[in-house]
């Protein structure tokens, strides 16, 4: 089975090895970093993994890439960071639990691909499913199935607040 793959990013060489190398595996298509266009590209292409390839990416194309990610949870739409291991951990701090699947440049491109293929073996597909709550979100935030790690809330008291 092919699966669909929607490319952005600035490292050209990564994408191009996604159209020439891995075409057999993957229906590759490529948008900007905008996120208009994310967001168009997610409603009409219908992608099964969105691959980020990282090249010295501002942190305003970070930023647009983590408002776009709510679509993708919306949509059950996996995540992949490809890049230099330095570039990819300051993706991680910038936008905490952005991916669900990072992959460090040298790797092979048999390897991407199995790991990528490897993470849509098991990924739930296609948006609210019957029985979720309208709210995708909450549903999928309270669901035992939650696509993404978990973040902890922490309680913030102030000692001024008399009772």
């Amino acid at each position: 089975m092919k699966y669909k793959v929607l490319i952005t990013g600035k490292n050209n060489s990564i994408i191009d090895d996604f159209f020439s190398q891995m075409s057999d595996d993957f229906e590759a298509v490529t948008t900007s970093n905008r996120y208009d266009d994310i967001i168009r590209h997610l409603t009409f292409y219908k992608p099964d993994v969105f691959v980020y390839c990282i090249s010295g990416e501002s942190r305003d194309n970070i930023n647009q890439l983590n408002n776009a990610r709510f679509r993708m949870m919306e949509t059950r739409i996996p995540i992949v960071l490809v890049g230099a291991k330095e570039e990819c951990d300051e993706v991680e701090r910038i936008a905490v639990n952005l991916s669900s699947l990072t992959l460090y440049r040298p790797i092979s491109i048999p390897t991407i691909t199995a790991r990528i293929a490897k993470l849509l073996e098991g990924w739930p597909r296609g948006g609210r499913q019957p029985g979720e709550p309208e709210s995708v979100l909450g549903g999928i935030l309270a669901s035992k199935t939650y696509p993404y790690p978990r973040r902890r809330r922490l309680r913030v008291i102030n000692p001024r607040r008399r009772r």
